[in-house]
């Protein structure tokens, strides 16, 4: 067995949520990303331990996203090895709400929490007002009911439902590739179907509990960029699809060379400006927090999760 190794800096990689984040405010990526790393050792410093901790909160959409990509998750696995299931959309509904009161009920529990932050979970909004608000409640009610029909109704699974040829080639995998040789891509597609059948012969699915947007279609051409130069899987044999669960609508995108040069460009930009933050790019040592500009809003101050240590918050 290999031995567990301390490393002074986190390992250099990119994904899509990490520009994201980045994109959204660099100061929140440092805590994140740097500030956190080694904070779960007693050694650490406070403010190592305290970014650490405050990495690992969640809030209510986040938890409910999570358990519904389990249960589809479970639902592919269970169709994959074709073992009966007597699932219905009134049991998924109660295991979301179930984990979400969990969650709430551990997130009433700071103490234990902070003694270990992974294996509980404390919720945004109770650690920071010590209580739920009530229209974000009621929302996360409509969109346990509405999630659930999306995903047992979604075009995708009718279609596994009635296709005699379609298989799921992979469900929920990890996934890495190189860009420029240097730099370790992390992708992690929801699902990968195969069906002879169509003339594009691979289907690349992502299950969304949000609202529309394009970055998602990004994501998409990010997934046919990995597909192509790890499965061999070229992108005219490919159909990439986003199903909004919450609207039961499902949107499908084609990767062409225009677009794929477009993520490369984006990836390589995102890249550079990530790196130009640090002192020691081969080695990942960022250089001090104030060279990660801050950049505060309302809307981003009032979800972060280091609110507790930024000095900038609105």
């Amino acid at each position: 067995m290999m031995a567990f190794v301390v490393r002074p800096y986190p390992e250099w990689s990119w994904s899509q949520s990490r520009d994201q984040l980045f994109r959204e405010c660099p100061r929140k990526y440092y805590y994140h990303y740097y500030a956190s790393h080694n904070g779960w050792q007693r050694e650490a410093s406070e403010e190592a331990q305290a970014a650490y901790r405050l990495k690992q909160l969640a809030n209510l959409y986040l938890v409910m996203g999570d358990e519904l990509h389990q249960i589809a998750e479970y639902l592919l696995q269970q169709r994959k090895e074709q073992a009966a299931t007597s699932v219905t959309a009134d049991k998924l509904v109660e295991r979301l709400r179930h984990r979400l009161n969990q969650a709430f009920l551990e997130s009433r529990d700071v103490h234990r929490w902070k003694r270990a932050p992974k294996k509980s979970t404390m919720l945004h909004e109770m650690y920071y007002t010590g209580e739920l608000p009530q229209a974000r409640v009621e929302k996360i009610k409509h969109r346990l009911h509405a999630c659930v029909e999306g995903l047992l109704h979604s075009q995708t699974w009718q279609e596994l439902a009635a296709s005699s040829s379609m298989r799921i080639a992979e469900v929920e995998e990890l996934r890495t590739f190189e860009v420029d040789g240097s730099t370790s891509v992390y992708v992690k597609m929801d699902a990968l179907f195969e069906d002879p059948a169509r003339d594009r012969p691979w289907i690349m699915v992502d299950w969304k509990t949000g609202m529309e947007n394009e970055k998602n279609e990004e994501q998409l051409i990010l997934y046919a960029v990995y597909l192509a130069e790890q499965a061999g899987i070229l992108p005219e044999q490919l159909e990439l699809r986003v199903e909004y669960l919450l609207t039961g609508e499902a949107k499908t995108v084609y990767a062409d060379q225009t677009a794929i040069a477009r993520i490369r460009e984006s990836m390589r930009t995102s890249i550079e400006a990530m790196q130009a933050c640090l002192a020691d790019p081969e080695q990942n040592v960022p250089k001090p927090k104030e060279a990660f500009e801050s950049r505060p809003s309302r809307a981003v101050c009032a979800g972060c999760n280091f609110r507790e240590l930024c000095d900038e918050k609105v």
